[in-house]
């Protein structure tokens, strides 16, 4: 083009990527929002051993269980009518975090939302207890969940086609 035409604005700069994405940064949040997922597949493995250990009559009282399944097998203790019902309830809720583990790995933002609420209402079950051991491991647990998701919702973010 003429530099003397009206319309010249120079020789184009070479404009930067807007798209550009720091490979370590999106290693970094892939590898925060897996370990965040996988804590739904140790919920669950840590919860299943831990009410074994109480079905079978263990002194070993976890803070690695879910709340909600160690009151369960206390219903099925104190009401043994109640017994296989409550077994049945707690291998769903265990079941729950397993597939929550699943489905939040596979990238599904939504079961990873809602197994960190079921995880946060279960920790309340820990507060009415008063097992604050336990609800400090809740809470440590919480943690890496919500930096997971997180982690999640930037990488989704930076690559939208997620």
């Amino acid at each position: 083009m003429d530099p003397y035409h009206e319309t010249y604005q120079g020789t184009p700069e070479q404009q930067p990527e807007l798209n550009e994405i720091p490979i370590a940064r999106m290693v970094q949040l892939e590898k925060q929002y897996r370990n965040g997922a996988n804590w739904f597949y140790w919920i669950a493995g840590l919860s299943a051993l831990s009410s074994v250990l109480l079905l079978i009559g263990s002194s070993f009282i976890s803070a690695i269980t879910l709340g909600s399944t160690e009151f369960l097998i206390a219903i099925g203790t104190i009401f043994p009518e109640l017994a296989f019902i409550a077994a049945i309830a707690g291998v769903v809720i265990v079941g729950v975090f397993a597939l929550m583990g699943y489905l939040s790995s596979k990238g599904h933002g939504w079961a990873y939302i809602v197994g960190i609420i079921l995880f946060a209402l279960d920790s309340l079950l820990l507060i009415w207890v008063k097992d604050f051991f336990g609800l400090a491991f809740h809470g440590l647990v919480l943690y890496f969940l919500i930096t997971g998701v997180v982690a999640f919702y930037k990488l989704k973010k930076l690559l939208p086609h997620r």
